[in-house]
């Protein structure tokens, strides 16, 4: 990965990240065959293999973290991922960063996104046994997060991703990734307006407050999806 060498940036930024997953004997030089699959808001994520091991590295310029707001975000994406263990949840291994980029370093999901997944099929439409595999999967790491006060707040296909390789035509396991508007709400209820439009919850579209109960209805709106097939 020659386009990720360290070079100096007229656009640094003072970031401070949590420290508990800070890897700092870690650089781009230990990760080998990089291909890229797949681009986010504020940069491109790779599978690449380090000593052996396939991860996936979400690479973030650091040009995009000049405003507090996106430096929050991200401090709290890594805060809580990282934390996270559970089957069903894509786990943050640490990060690290040099002069330019930043480094997040995961879980690599073999299968891909759910959403790509779910429009290649010939119909839209699940059967009902399928569809409570892959809810009950999600459900799981749901449960999870909100027994430590985590609210994903943008569940959807495309933030759900096909960890191991499709067997029989069917996803064998699904885990819930892309923590970029989670939050914590132990200390209250959160007001801020985010997540996708198509499944905000009225009390979140409102400003009414909202806390781990906006899962509920994603995954509501989520079960309909599979269901109908939109």
């Amino acid at each position: 990965m020659k386009s990720f060498t360290s070079t100096p940036s007229s656009k640094l930024v003072n970031l401070e990240l949590p420290e508990k997953a800070h890897k700092r004997d870690w650089d781009m030089r230990q990760f080998d065959g990089a291909v890229g699959v797949g681009k986010g808001k504020f940069g491109l994520v790779y599978h690449a293999k380090r000593y052996g091991k396939g991860v996936a590295v979400k690479v973030i310029s650091k040009s995009f973290l000049t405003d507090e707001q996106s430096l929050k975000m991200l401090q709290r994406e890594v805060d809580i991922q990282y934390d996270l263990k559970h089957e069903h949840i894509v786990q943050m291994h640490g990060f690290f960063h040099d002069m330019r980029y930043v480094y997040l370093v995961l879980d690599y999901a073999s299968g891909g996104e759910f959403y790509r997944y779910l429009r290649a099929l010939p119909s839209p439409v699940l059967e009902e046994g399928v569809v409570k595999t892959y809810i009950r999967q999600i459900a799981s790491a749901l449960a999870h997060m909100h027994t430590h006060h985590i609210v994903h707040r943008d569940l959807k296909p495309e933030n759900i991703f096909i960890q191991t390789a499709v067997l029989d035509g069917l996803p064998h396991k699904l885990v819930l990734g892309d923590f970029g508007s989670a939050v914590n709400v132990a200390e209250g209820m959160r007001f801020t307006i985010c997540g996708t439009p198509e499944y905000l919850a009225p009390e979140v579209i409102v400003s009414a407050g909202h806390d781990c109960a906006v899962d509920a209805w994603g995954l509501g709106i989520l079960i309909y999806e599979l269901f109908v097939g939109r």
